[in-house]
């Protein structure tokens, strides 16, 4: 099957102007075969770990725990379309979660990133995906999530299209009407990045992202 011919981005709602986004290398591109890879199993579901990913305990709940620097790789996916849930809830200094599907080696991603620490701001969500090795577009759009606590968040995908909820609302915070890749399958990705001239927690608490209640539905074909 010949790959489909690469189209601009096109943006269904947008909640501010675009903003350039990175993937960072060291996490996001990692070798999901690396020797450094730790088996992670939250509630049935076995992740693949890197940078001191783990399974624990998150104010009484079972959570996958992501660290700063961190990732976790969901390999059981072959996830073309459908809904990815999860309640997210960070602790420490700010970080940004970035999430990605429908990658293919390293060249090609969609990528959406959260950031808490900007809630109810411009840019507290974005999609910026990856292609040939380089930010291909991006867009950002406002989101609210829990000061305390846990924020649902729900990603759907329908060929072309893309819709990120945060928070109870019922519409996205950002919708994609046009993916820039391929409509392939691919693993699901969650990794975690320092926020760039970040103070250090006043509590002294790690920066890690929790995540619970992962939920994965697969569109029939």
């Amino acid at each position: 099957m010949k790959p489909r011919p690469r189209k601009h981005l096109s943006i269904a709602l947008l909640a501010a102007p675009p903003l350039f986004l990175l993937v960072p290398a060291g996490v996001a591109g990692q070798n999901p075969t690396a020797t450094s890879a730790d088996a992670i199993i939250v509630a049935g579901v076995e992740w693949t770990g890197h940078g001191n990913a783990r399974a624990g305990l998150w104010h009484g709940d079972d959570a996958l725990l992501i660290p700063s620097g961190g990732s976790a790789r969901l390999d059981d996916a072959g996830f073309l379309d459908g809904a990815l849930s999860f309640r997210l809830a960070t602790s420490g200094a700010p970080i940004v979660i970035g999430l990605e599907v429908r990658r293919t080696g390293d060249a090609e991603r969609e990528v959406f990133y959260l950031r808490p620490h900007r809630s109810g701001t411009p840019g507290a969500v974005a999609f910026a995906p990856r292609a040939d090795h380089a930010t291909a577009g991006s867009v950002s759009g406002t989101a609210f999530f829990a000061a305390e606590g846990w924020t649902d968040v729900r990603l759907e995908l329908s060929g072309e299209r893309a819709r990120l909820f945060v928070g109870p609302g019922a519409d996205p915070a950002l919708e994609v009407a046009d993916l820039l890749g391929g409509a392939a399958p691919g693993p699901i990705i969650l990794w975690a990045w320092p926020v760039t001239g970040s103070p250090p927690s006043p509590s002294g608490d790690e920066a890690l992202a929790a995540l619970r209640d992962v939920e994965l539905s697969r569109a029939e074909p």
